[in-house]
């Protein structure tokens, strides 16, 4: 019975889990931490053979950490651009002869209608 079986159940949860990261739900990721991990250990105290159960879980956590790892790339890339134009919407400071640091705010242009 496969509802029954964690080994199953595990591989449902892992193709649940590649189509959040596809929608980039991570509200949905954050929800299945804690059941994969439970189904994880589970798996794990069954203390199977090594079958071809198994080796699709494998295949099936490899092609997601390849997914997660390009979502947090992206996220982390969308917060650097962010940051960037923040930092681009407030001015730019230039230094005279002395050290002294001088503040030259942005006016209106370009990237704030684009924004």
């Amino acid at each position: 019975m496969a509802g029954h079986d964690p080994i199953a159940r595990l591989g449902a949860l892992l193709d649940e889990e590649a189509g959040a990261l596809r929608r980039a739900d991570f509200a949905a990721l954050a929800a299945m931490t804690e059941a994969k991990a439970e189904l994880a250990a589970q798996v794990e105290a069954l203390a199977p053979a090594d079958g071809p159960e198994l080796t699709s879980l494998a295949d099936k956590a490899r092609r997601n950490a390849v997914s997660l790892r390009a979502a947090i790339g992206g996220v982390r890339a969308a917060r650097l651009r962010i940051g960037e134009l923040t930092r681009a919407a407030q001015g730019t400071a230039t230094y005279d002869s002395q050290g002294r640091k001088n503040l030259h705010p942005a006016g209106p242009g370009q990237a704030d209608r684009r924004a």
